[in-house]
């Protein structure tokens, strides 16, 4: 592609690479001249202008923008993702359904790495989207690129965007009791996220906390996904809510996530079917590592250990105002 500032009476076919005011009318960059904006331009006072010409080799922003986005997600998932019309260079990528969107970050990244001209932006790996969320946008930056370029990003991309859709459709929450019994608020804020999944909810509120009463609740639970919220935060593989799992013949596989709020987890099935142990942060709406790990299994996606190892890194969330050991309270104070 040409740039470079030519005399406004031979622009006519080039594309106006800075928008211009002339009187009431505004050009706005990205045009295509004609003739008859030349006279107005020129009649206006603009003897030369920044024009953009695409070469033989060239292909223009919204059709590359296009073709990106069309190999992105409707080669391989078409009834799960919609994209909007190009504009100025830019699709945008739609979630058509509640789930959780997987990238397959290393093509992404080598399809980043081809040209600069040529951009895939997207919302952070496994990500909880519903109908209508925002997952990716492809922005070509000139106004038009290296066709060969383009054909080496699209190859790249082809099927690197997936949804998965919740596999379970009811969840079963059990909570123990020691002295305070589970707030409404914490019950409420619980809700939410499996509303969110589409998932019915049904509570098992405050049984004593010991292992046999927990053992008798797990048993009688008929739903696909179970999560337990012990009255003081499970703080070892061997506390009361483990064991119970590990006795009725479950597997723990996974205690303990590089994620905070949110390290107090645990994950593991019992015949197949997934419990969760919920932190204390659960009670609070406020984001953090149980929403990253419910949303994946009940998705039907179970972490693997390099997964929750990367979790790591962006998993220093937000602090909640109603956490009783604040982060700050054995730091350094301002």
């Amino acid at each position: 592609m040409k740039f470079e500032m030519e005399q406004t009476e031979y622009a006519a076919g080039g594309i106006l690479a800075h928008s211009l005011v002339c009187g009431r009318e505004r050009f706005r960059k990205g045009k295509v001249l004609d003739e008859k904006d030349v006279r107005k331009l020129i009649r206006y006072g603009y003897g030369h202008v920044a024009i953009a010409r695409l070469e033989d080799h060239d292909t223009e922003e919204n059709l590359a923008a296009t073709r990106v986005a069309e190999n992105i997600h409707f080669i391989a998932e078409p009834e799960n993702f919609k994209k909007s019309t190009a504009f100025t260079g830019r699709v945008n990528i739609f979630a058509c359904s509640t789930g959780i969107v997987v990238f397959d970050e290393e093509y992404l990244i080598k399809a980043n790495s081809i040209d600069n001209m040529i951009t895939i932006a997207t919302i952070p790996n496994y990500s909880q989207v519903s109908k209508g969320s925002i997952v990716a946008t492809i922005k070509i930056i000139s106004y038009g690129v290296i066709t060969l370029n383009l054909e080496k990003v699209a190859s790249l991309v082809t099927g690197t965007i997936r949804l998965k859709k919740p596999k379970y459709s009811s969840a079963h929450l059990i909570t123990t009791k020691i002295s305070r019994g589970t707030s409404e608020k914490a019950l409420s804020a619980i809700k939410k996220r499996t509303d969110a999944l589409g998932l019915s909810l049904s509570v098992n509120k405050d049984i004593s906390h010991d292992e046999g009463t927990l053992k008798e609740a797990l048993n009688d639970s008929t739903s696909g996904v179970i999560l337990i919220l012990t009255a003081s935060a499970t703080s070892d593989i061997s506390d009361v809510a483990p064991t119970a799992v590990k006795s009725l013949g479950g597997n723990i596989l996974r205690f303990g996530i590089p994620v905070d709020p949110g390290n107090l987890l645990f994950l593991g099935l019992l015949s197949d079917k997934p419990i969760i142990g919920l932190p204390g942060c659960a009670k609070s709406p406020a984001i953090n590592g149980a929403d990253w790990v419910i949303s994946r299994v009940v998705c039907g996606h179970i972490p693997s250990e390099r997964e929750f190892a990367c979790m790591g890194v962006g998993g220093l969330l937000k602090e909640t105002s109603s956490r009783p050991m604040p982060r700050l309270k054995s730091g350094i104070q301002n």
